[in-house]
């Protein structure tokens, strides 16, 4: 039988590779067996992330810079995000949003890895790298991150720019994105129905198009309540 992680351990886990959607409480760290600088460090991180939510960057950069600095995944994906669009008086720079998405990347850090891959595909900060694109959007899609997984889908299902078409696959991250979450994706919901609506790479299959139909629908999607409406 494995032992257990030691809970010191199990935290600086979380603190490395939490994704940017974690929320702690403000007492969440209180009466924790862990030494303070790791308490300050999650509290920092927490700060951090709850100031760029709240539109405060600079105070968001003040928190993280020195997390991303020590290797936090989150707080480098943060960082990249703050030069990727400009803010907190940074100026924008795609080179260094590239270099802060890839350290969290590497971390496999699933949203950074889906930003990262967004830079190559539109060559921002650079020359165009369709290949280094799919790579880290694979990478993303298989941790389980919804865009990338319907994204990945949508380039399947087109082919173009190193990606041969291929519907097995482009069914495959449909339905990935699709059944991901509380509610899935309704964009790869909707998709999932035109292809079994009109037998794009899988037999026409009325039922299971409306299924996915219905599932885009009560997410609020126009196309497929229409449908639905009059099915």
């Amino acid at each position: 039988m494995r032992s257990p992680i030691p809970v010191t351990v199990a935290l600086l886990l979380l603190l490395v590779s939490a994704p940017m959607q974690v929320a702690w409480g403000r007492d969440a760290f209180q009466d924790l067996p862990v030494p303070a600088d790791t308490q300050d460090r999650m509290r920092d991180l927490f700060q951090g992330q709850a100031a760029y939510e709240s539109g405060d960057y600079e105070r968001a950069l003040q928190k993280l810079r020195p997390l991303a600095e020590q290797g936090v995944a989150t707080a480098q994906y943060v960082l990249g995000i703050i030069y990727d669009r400009g803010v907190g008086g940074v100026d924008q720079s795609f080179a260094e949003a590239s270099k802060w998405y890839l350290k969290a990347a590497q971390q496999d850090h699933a949203a950074a890895q889906y930003a990262l891959a967004s830079l190559y595909w539109g060559g921002f900060g650079g020359k165009r790298d369709p290949a280094e694109a799919l790579k880290w959007q694979t990478k993303s899609a298989a941790l389980g991150h919804p865009e990338a997984q319907y994204d990945l889908g949508k380039r399947y299902l087109r082919g173009g720019q190193v990606v041969e078409k291929d519907y097995k696959q482009a069914l495959k991250w449909f339905k990935r994105a699709a059944t991901t979450g509380s509610y899935g994706h309704k964009l790869a919901q909707h998709d999932l129905g035109e292809m079994y609506a009109h037998g794009v790479g899988v037999k026409q299959d009325y039922a299971e198009a409306r299924k996915w139909y219905e599932w885009a629908a009560k997410q609020g999607h126009v196309s497929s309540n229409r449908i639905t409406s009059r099915r």
